[in-house]
């Protein structure tokens, strides 16, 4: 879960400074299938 948190509070972030579009989702399930 502290793993997840450090994501959304970056995906907010990169949101603010638009180095990611509005539109961008995180999500775990695709998550876990980059990482294995």
């Amino acid at each position: 879960r502290l793993t997840e948190a450090k994501i959304l509070r970056l995906v907010k972030y990169y949101r603010s400074n638009k180095v990611l579009s509005d539109d961008w989702k995180y999500s775990l399930s695709d998550a876990k299938l980059l990482v294995g």
